[in-house]
This record gives C-alpha cells, sequence and structure tokens, in this order.
C-alpha cells in the first residue's frame, strides 16, 4: 500500500517549527479562540474515552504518522479524536496489509477479523493480535502500533455513536481497498510483475484507499464544525473524494519504481502496452509514447489536486485550522508533483520535499493566515512549475 506522504525531514523537527511558528502569530483559531501557549495547538483538551489512548496520541502517533502528524496535531479539539482513531484504525490495518512476516492469504484474514472488531464487541481483540507476530516486525513504532490494538479498539468502541459509524464506514472502505490489492497482486512474488489492467480498477483503488478519507472528513468537520462551505455538501464531498485522490495519484507516481521492484505495477497496462515500454526493463531510456503517457498521468494527479484546492478555498475563512491542515498536504503534494514531470530513472530514488522547504511551508502559511492570495500563490507558483515542465518537455 502507499503510506501518505512521507517527507524527508522527522515529524519532531517539524512540529517544534511548528510551534515557534504560532509563537511568532500569536493567534491561530479553530474558532478564531488566541493561543495561550504554542503547545495549545497539540493539546487534547479533552482526555481520550479510554486513558490509554493518551500515549498512543502523544508516544506512538509521532513515531508512526509521518507527514499527518502535523495535520492532526493542528486540527480543532473537536475534530481531533474522531479523526485520529480512524487514521489509527487504518494505519493498523496498512501495517499488517504491507507485512513481509505474515503471509499474503494470512493477512486477508485478519483484515476481515479486523473488521468484525468494529462491527460487533464481541469478538475478543486478543484473538487477532495472536496471529501478528508483532517481535518479528522490523520497525519499531509499527510493532509499539500494533501493540495498541486493544487500546485503539477499546477507544472506537466508547467514541460517540454518530462519529463512530462514520469512522465505522471509512475503515470499512479502507479495508476492502486492501484486501483488494492484496488479492489483485497475490503472486507479486513471482518475476513477472503484475499491472492494473485499465484506467476504472486505478480510480477504484484511489477512491477506496484515499479518495473516501476526503469524503469522511468532509462530513467530520459539516458535523462538528459551525458555519457551511459556499456550495453544496454534496459538491464539497465530491471535491474531497478528488482531494484524496490526488494525494494518492502522487504517491503512486511517486513510488513507481518501488513498487515495480516489490511487482507490481499500478498503472493501466491497456495504456501502457501499445507505447512499447515494459515493466522490468532496466533501461533509462523510454519509449517517447510511453514520455507522453507519463505526462498524461501527472496531468491527472495535477487535475485532482487542482480540485482539492478549489475544496479549500471553499471552507470557512473561520475553519482556519481545517484550512492549514487542508493545505499542508496540498502544497506538498503539488511540491512533490513537480518533481515527477518526467518518468524516474531505474535507480532513481523516490523524490522527497527537503526539510527546509517544508519548514519555508510551514511559516509561509502560518504567518499569512486570513491572506488567501498568499496561500494562492504558493500552490499557483507550483502548478505554473509543472505545466512549464510538461509543456518543455513535450
Amino acid at each position: 500500500m502507499h503510506d501518505r506522504f512521507t517527507w524527508s525531514q522527522g515529524s519532531a523537527q517539524a512540529a517544534q517549527l511548528l510551534e515557534k511558528a504560532t509563537q511568532v502569530t500569536g493567534l491561530l483559531a479553530g474558532e478564531c479562540s488566541p493561543i495561550a501557549s504554542p503547545l495549545e495547538v497539540i493539546a487534547l483538551k479533552k482526555p481520550p474515552a479510554n486513558p490509554q489512548l493518551c500515549l498512543v496520541y502523544q508516544e506512538i502517533l509521532p513515531r508512526v504518522s509521518r507527514s499527518f502528524y502535523l495535520t492532526l496535531r493542528i486540527l480543532p479539539r473537536q475534530l481531533r479524536e474522531p479523526i485520529c482513531l480512524a487514521y489509527l484504525l487504518a494505519r493498523i490495518s496498512d501495517t499488517v496489509a504491507d507485512s513481509q512476516v505474515i503471509a499474503k492469504t494470512d493477512r486477508v484474514k485478519w483484515l476481515e477479523s479486523f473488521e468484525s472488531l468494529l462491527l460487533s464487541q464481541q469478538h475478543p481483540v486478543s484473538e487477532i493480535t495472536a496471529q501478528l507476530r508483532v517481535e518479528a516486525h522490523p520497525h519499531a513504532g509499527e510493532k509499539e502500533l500494533l501493540r495498541s490494538i486493544q487500546s485503539v479498539v477499546h477507544g472506537y468502541w466508547a467514541c460517540d455513536l454518530e462519529d463512530r459509524l462514520h469512522i465505522q464506514e471509512v475503515i470499512q472502505i479502507i479495508l476492502r481497498g486492501q484486501k483488494w490489492d492484496l488479492r489483485r497482486f497475490s503472486a507479486c512474488s513471482t518475476p513477472a510483475i503484475q499491472s492494473l489492467k485499465e484506467m476504472g480498477e486505478l480510480r477504484e483503488y484511489t477512491y477506496l484507499v484515499a479518495g473516501c478519507v476526503g469524503a469522511f472528513w468532509t462530513r467530520m468537520c459539516l458535523r462538528h464544525l459551525s458555519g457551511s462551505p459556499a456550495m453544496e455538501n454534496q459538491q464539497i464531498e465530491a471535491l474531497g473524494v478528488r482531494f484524496g485522490q490526488g494525494l494518492q495519484w502522487v504517491n503512486i507516481l511517486r513510488d513507481f519504481r518501488s513498487d515495480l521492484t516489490s511487482g507490481r505495477c499500478y498503472l493501466p497496462e491497456d495504456l501502457w502496452l501499445p507505447t512499447g515500454w515494459r515493466p522490468g526493463r532496466e533501461s533509462d531510456a523510454y519509449p517517447e509514447a510511453f514520455v507522453e503517457l507519463w505526462r498524461q498521468w501527472v496531468l491527472e494527479a495535477l487535475s485532482c489536486l487542482e480540485d482539492g484546492w478549489r475544496y479549500l478555498k471553499a471552507l470557512p475563512m473561520h475553519w482556519c485550522r481545517v484550512r492549514l491542515a487542508c493545505a499542508w498536504p496540498l502544497l506538498f503534494g503539488v511540491m512533490t508533483l513537480a518533481r515527477l514531470t518526467a518518468p524516474p530513472g531505474p535507480h532513481s530514488p523516490p523524490p522527497k520535499i527537503g526539510r527546509w522547504q517544508v519548514y519555508e511551508i510551514l511559516f509561509r502559511t502560518l504567518l499569512s493566515m486570513g491572506r488567501p492570495r498568499v496561500w494562492d500563490d504558493l500552490f499557483d507558483q507550483a502548478v505554473l512549475r509543472i505545466r512549464c515542465d510538461l509543456k518543455g518537455s513535450s
């Protein structure tokens, strides 16, 4: 699976910068209320229903969430707990789906058992945690996350009923995408690389693992925050789906080469096959037809991100924290896409945004709260760079 955006800097460093920036601004309002301390940005004013979740939020989450950690820190208080819970549940299932220490067929069965935990409290958590071989996982943060399953599931059942139903719905969709991925690429350990067959499969996949999150995010905002976006709920939710799909598109293009190494190709075979390109061939030269096709995929990703920016611009100005939480992944996404305008070489590492670029975006967006033109300029500059690069290479 494709993890949400990975930056080259540590989450803790960026979080420290976030605190410094809030000191400079002095005001960062979810409800336009002043910040007494920089730590107010990240404090959970009301502890989770399950006290054990405090440890998960404060200690484990920063070690596994990477860029999303900053988004969670900046969210308004009333959104933080349900979105944190949904993220943790999705991150747990994604960790298992990607595990190399559990057989694929066992992973699918485990995901099905995990779904049962979200549908009924009658299923004991201990039954599924025993199957995980936690100590065999190489990543220390993921080990801690898997050990915390009972606390997370307990917190899920203790949260507000309507929030829980929304969380249940989005996690079931994500689980469907994860199980589909495992079954679709069930033989990717064989020498032959497996590929999606057509564009419909790719669009469905990006909805299942990311687009549905945009819809969930929108429903949570509409449920918990006062005020309404500058368009109908159905329209803003549709843009939220495109927002999520755009981030996933960037992940797919960024991870194109590493996915091939893993025996999978998310780009549709019926499009690349006529170009003469074949996965697995170690060559720096791509057929011109494939390069042109790659440009079309970049434009598809860009179109989704531009719809994501339309989503952001439609949000009420007093949803300051939510606007920041949307602006950051969009800006980092479009900046990453600007490094993907040509297909990567066989030995090229995935492009990453430098830490100082991350710091610059954090500072500039925080210092220009209430000045949407500054934010628009940041996004438009990256879009212009992408379009110029595509035009110049055509």
